[in-house]
């Protein structure tokens, strides 16, 4: 995703732009809306912090081992693609 500001009746890009672009090609442009503010962001931080906190033990362990096990068969699944087991 390119990032740019509106300026002066012209959208400038924040950083660079894919090599692949020409001159004239079509772009969707959409408008960035509800950028939460640093209180905001914090407020939703310290929310999931305590809703984590009432969860038990085991359920992280549960989901860690689950998030290992799919990173495992991932790995797995291309090497598998790649001819290399």
């Amino acid at each position: 995703m390119i990032r740019g500001i509106f300026q002066n009746g012209a959208i400038q890009p924040v950083g660079p732009v894919p090599d692949d672009w020409t001159d004239g090609q079509e772009l969707l442009i959409e408008t960035v809306e509800g950028t939460p503010s640093p209180q905001e962001i914090q407020a939703d931080y310290a929310l999931l912090q305590r809703l984590a906190a009432d969860i038990p033990p085991e359920d992280h362990q549960r989901i860690a081992e689950a998030i290992d096990e799919q990173g495992r068969e991932g790995k797995e699944h291309i090497r598998r693609e790649m001819g290399l087991i």
